[in-house]
């Protein structure tokens, strides 16, 4: 078996570079997902080395979106090695099951000797609507 390695140019602006991320197929969307993971550059801004972000790469457009969450949502935690599964009907919707992995709780003021590591056992459901209808993300228990 041989394969070939290409790098490929994207558009819109990628996910900053990480490790212990999940990653799955989109099959209604044809693209993959991404959350979380762990960037210890990342500690200068967040306090921590764990990423609370999540983007979609649409593979047809070759073009990175960053999911925005919606007012009413909950935030993913700053977490890394984390678990996803992707369930879908093919054609009318996605859900995307996030479950534990390590989160760090970072306190208001952001301060990095207080962050506190832990095992999660937290289960969240992110809902995506079918492509056709336009790319609608939303994330928490809804």
């Amino acid at each position: 078996m041989h394969g070939e390695f290409v790098n490929i140019k994207t558009l819109g602006i990628a996910p900053v570079a990480r490790f212990g991320h999940s990653m799955g197929y989109l099959p209604t969307n044809n693209g993959i997902f991404i959350c979380g993971g762990r960037n210890d550059e990342m500690c200068k801004v967040n306090a921590t080395p764990f990423l609370n972000d999540v983007y979609v790469f649409l593979l047809d457009q070759k073009v990175w979106l960053n999911v925005k969450y919606t007012l009413n949502s909950e935030h993913i935690d700053f977490m890394g090695n984390q678990c996803l599964t992707v369930i879908t009907d093919g054609s009318e919707y996605e859900n995307i099951i996030v479950f534990g992995g390590i989160a760090n709780a970072v306190g208001p003021e952001k301060d990095p000797n207080n962050v506190q590591s832990f095992l999660s056992n937290t289960t969240y459901l992110i809902n995506i609507a079918q492509r056709s209808a336009g790319l609608k993300f939303k994330t928490g228990n809804e």
